[in-house]
């Protein structure tokens, strides 16, 4: 074979190799459903339940796997008060409580002891099964 020849030869098995590579990439995508990620996030509707009260997410959408809601919209339907400060481009959320303190939580708080709580969770796993 002339030395011509052999780098047509070379050329047409890089072609067929980039050929195969692609083709097997656009089936894997398609199969594991990396093609469509954006299209099929977009026409997702999303519903939002605040309180087991559904309020208006029509702003709402699904951004690259992350769910974005209206904030002043939720914020507004947990009853607090939303203000936008423009200079600083800052939201200032608040709601009726200001004492500087966490709201209570809804169950009572009790410190655990970690060796307690790995025997006891050691103990649950072998006598149940997992």
């Amino acid at each position: 074979m002339t030395n011509q020849r052999q780098q047509e030869e070379k050329q047409k098995l890089s072609r067929r190799k980039f050929m195969a590579v692609t083709a097997g990439t656009v089936a894997a995508g398609s199969v594991l459903g990396f093609g469509g990620l954006n299209f099929a996030s977009a026409a997702t509707p999303v519903k939002i339940l605040v309180n087991g009260r559904t309020i208006d997410a029509s702003s709402a959408s699904i951004v690259k796997g992350s769910t974005m809601v209206p904030l002043r919209t939720v914020s507004e339907a947990l009853g607090a008060n939303v203000d936008w400060e423009n200079s600083t481009k800052t939201v200032k959320i608040k709601t009726g409580t200001q004492s500087g303190s966490p709201p209570a939580l809804p169950w009572p708080y009790v410190k655990l002891d970690p060796s307690e709580v790995a025997k006891r969770g050691y103990d649950k796993y072998w006598t149940e099964g997992g």
